[in-house]
C-alpha cells in the first residue's frame, strides 16, 4: 500500500513541474492591453526575449502570433490574465 501512495504522489509531483512554463523576459505593459472576448486587445511596443521592438496593434487571439517561440496570447494571458 505504501508502494502505490509514493508511486502515486511522485506522478503528482512530476505532472505539477511539466507544466510550468519558462516564460520568456518581456517588456509587455499590461496597462497597453485589454481582454476583448478570446483575445487581447491593443496597441504596444515591447520586447520579448530575443526579439527587440516588435510593433502591434490588434487583437491577439491564441496561435495568431508566435514570437522568440511563444505565443504572444499565452505571454500575455500570464503576465496580464491574473488579477
Amino acid at each position: 500500500m505504501l508502494r502505490i501512495a509514493f508511486a502515486t504522489a511522485t506522478l503528482c509531483f512530476a505532472g505539477a513541474a511539466a507544466a510550468q512554463i519558462a516564460w520568456p523576459s518581456n517588456t509587455i505593459e499590461c496597462a497597453q492591453f485589454h481582454k476583448a472576448g478570446d483575445a487581447w486587445a491593443g496597441t504596444a511596443t515591447f520586447d520579448i526575449g530575443p526579439v527587440k521592438h516588435v510593433a502591434i496593434d490588434a487583437n491577439i487571439a491564441p496561435h495568431d502570433y508566435v514570437l522568440a517561440g511563444y505565443d504572444l496570447y499565452e505571454v500575455i494571458e500570464n503576465k496580464c490574465g491574473k488579477k
